[in-house]
């Protein structure tokens, strides 16, 4: 199936809104076009999995490394048992789903185990011994917040995120001085690890081991630098997390529903676009 990058899906929905009466009205943020996109994207998920319980694939975004932080009774309200430990980790905002299913996958780090969803007062009423249940890993949400029994330091998700703009894109290649990611109204800055040697970045010295974030592009010395837990941030660069077929859609929708575009002047613009194609390679 074909991709498209995040910039590719905003552009798309730009060529008709310039060429239409709503440009002569007011700018048009690409902010608030990406918005419009992943509201509709959410909507148009959620309906396909209640219409075919099916989700595609592409939807689904891999958060890499999750580290969990150990909470127990004493320090976590929501933890009632005080004999527990449980990991705890905020993760972006999932898109609301039956069955919650836009908590797509949660495992062990070496991927060998699952933790099954569970809702939080069931989880409570599981047997701690003596019954096969009790021999389960089980996670539950709260909010963006995700807890998971037993206790790991780390797990790997895979999630369906309301927006797609707050997810990762796994990298463990060398990243090289000039090619650091900034932070931007979209996306935060990257985070690096020095692997080995020593590096100098925006004045401070990173030695093996070390992290930072990017506050310029580049930094200097001999250090191997690799993004931190092995994932960088999303970019506008990157493929939008959908199938093709569903931008089609959803596309229509913001023209119609969200701009009140009438389907005869999304079609005349469409058409006579078409026709300036057309035209450009005649001319060649």
């Amino acid at each position: 199936m074909s991709t498209f990058t995040v910039a590719e899906a905003i552009s798309s929905v730009r060529t008709v809104l310039e060429k239409s009466r709503v440009s002569k009205d007011s700018r048009i943020k690409d902010s608030f076009i990406l918005s419009e996109i992943n509201d509709y994207r959410a909507i148009a998920i959620s309906e396909k999995l209640d219409r075919s319980q099916s989700i595609d694939s592409t939807v689904i975004q891999n958060m890499g490394e999750v580290k969990m932080s150990a909470v127990s009774s004493s320090d976590d309200p929501n933890v009632l048992d005080s004999k527990t430990t449980f990991g705890k980790a905020f993760v972006p905002a999932i898109i609301q789903m039956t069955s919650d299913k836009g908590a797509y996958s949660v495992r062990t780090l070496s991927g060998e185990k699952a933790y099954i969803p569970t809702e939080y007062n069931k989880f409570w009423e599981i047997p701690k011994t003596g019954h096969i249940a009790s021999c389960f890993n089980y996670f539950f949400r709260l909010g963006n917040a995700f807890y998971i029994h037993p206790y790991k330091s780390a797990t790997k998700m895979l999630l369906i995120l309301a927006n797609p703009m707050d997810g990762f894109v796994v990298d463990n290649t060398v990243q090289r001085s000039g090619s650091l990611i900034l932070a931007t109204n979209y996306n935060a800055a990257a985070v690096y690890e020095v692997i080995s040697g020593t590096v100098l970045h925006n004045g401070i010295i990173q030695t093996k081991g070390s992290t930072f974030t990017a506050v310029n592009k580049t930094y200097t010395g001999q250090g191997v630098v690799k993004f931190a837990s092995q994932k960088r941030p999303m970019t506008f660069e990157d493929p939008y997390p959908m199938p093709r077929n569903m931008m089609e859609v959803i596309k229509t929708k913001i023209w119609k529903i969200t701009f009140g575009l009438e389907k005869t002047e999304i079609a005349d613009i469409k058409n006579d676009s078409t026709d300036q194609v057309h035209l450009l390679q005649d001319e060649r």
